[in-house]
């Protein structure tokens, strides 16, 4: 089944997709939050960032050895 953004069975109105369980799988409750989707640019620029931040660090190290 698709997600949705709609307010959750539960009556909570969030960002978060959410979507009905398929009642074969015995499922309590019959609906779950969905997962995100990884945006892959996003988190290969993230590290790229962490790297950058570091490096000068790892310099430091490098050359006191």
């Amino acid at each position: 089944m698709d997600c949705t953004t709609k307010p959750s069975p539960d009556g909570k109105m969030t960002e978060k997709e959410w979507c009905l369980i398929d009642p074969k799988e015995n499922a309590n409750p019959n609906w779950d939050w969905c997962e995100g989707v990884l945006d892959y640019d996003k988190a290969r620029k993230r590290v790229r960032d962490l790297y950058e931040e570091e490096i000068p660090e790892m310099r430091k190290i490098r050359d006191t050895q």
